[in-house]
């Protein structure tokens, strides 16, 4: 089988992402969750039937019903939304120690348990993203005491947290403020987010007025990823373009009429500073050394 190889140059338009809604009780995490396109709900916390907008859900008595779910069955939904993530991964433990007792004792998961959660979870989440949906975790959020400051944490066992922090693209925490819902995707000193689009704390509307804000958030967010990287290429052309012209460089000459080049070249300074320091560093290895004082490349003397 041949390798596709993407080019430096070229763009990876990204169509899928992750993304993770958290929050305290009664702040519309499941309701903002079927705001999504085409949602499939996977209910580990049986409480579904409480939002509003509900869309199709699946419940399960045991893990091995979650593992039995095929790509198939996720055919007429574009998104998969977990709600919560938390409760799946405390289904996930009970089928780990029933499968194994040495994993866990007294009902809760030994070190060597949690190991197993880790991988499993993780596994399964790289198994959901390879159908191509977009994914929506929906997390509880518990306060912790942190010296005079209270801060937000993801209420999940284990270190399966830090896996969903690196799994998901998006990160945003939903609350009341002034009777009024805001997500918050901003990572601050109270709560962990991610925000790649950099977007503003949002008001979520009322679905009555606005049944896809999740959706169009998402798309939003594939829009700036995919343009930022668009933007990228020209830069990236441009640097591999320095590249061919520093392996042909072989005396101070060279190097002089390169350093005169970048100085005049259309670029951003970002640009500028990288090309120099690829020109300085590459003289170097080739027994070449800027002077400072004359302001020019001059050959090494041994």
């Amino acid at each position: 089988m041949a390798l596709k190889i993407i080019r430096e140059a070229d763009p990876i338009a990204v169509s899928q992402i992750s993304v993770c809604i958290h929050g305290g009780p009664g702040t519309g995490k499941t309701t903002a969750a079927n705001t999504t396109e085409k949602p499939i709900i996977l209910d580990f916390d049986s409480g579904s039937h409480r939002s509003a907008l509900r869309k199709d859900v699946w419940q399960f008595d045991n893990w091995a019903d979650v593992i039995g779910i095929t790509k198939d069955n996720f055919s007429p939904y574009s998104t998969v939304v977990i709600d919560t993530a938390g409760r799946a991964l405390e289904m996930l433990a009970i089928d780990i120690i029933e499968q194994d007792p040495k994993m866990g004792r007294g009902g809760q998961l030994s070190i060597q348990g949690y190991g197993v959660l880790k991988s499993q979870f993780t596994a399964w989440m790289n198994l959901l993203k390879s159908y191509k949906k977009d994914i929506v975790l929906i997390c509880h959020s518990e306060e912790k005491q942190r010296g005079e400051d209270v801060v937000e944490r993801l209420d999940v066992v284990g270190g399966s947290k830090n896996e969903i922090y690196k799994t998901c693209d998006v990160m945003g925490r939903l609350a009341v403020r002034n009777g009024k819902r805001t997500l918050n995707c901003n990572p601050d000193e109270a709560a962990f987010g991610k925000n790649p689009a950099n977007l503003p704390v949002l008001d979520v509307p009322d679905i009555s007025s606005d049944d896809k804000f999740l959706a169009n958030l998402i798309k939003r967010v594939k829009d700036a990823i995919n343009t930022e990287t668009e933007a990228q290429k020209p830069a990236v052309e441009f640097l591999e373009s320095w590249k061919a012209k520093l392996g042909e460089a072989l005396t101070p000459a060279d190097f002089n009429t390169l350093a005169d080049d970048i100085r005049a070249a259309q670029c951003s300074d970002a640009v500028r500073v990288l090309v120099k320091k690829s020109i300085s560093d590459t003289a170097s290895k080739k027994g070449i050394s800027f002077n400072k004082k004359s302001k020019v490349f001059e050959k090494v003397e041994a």
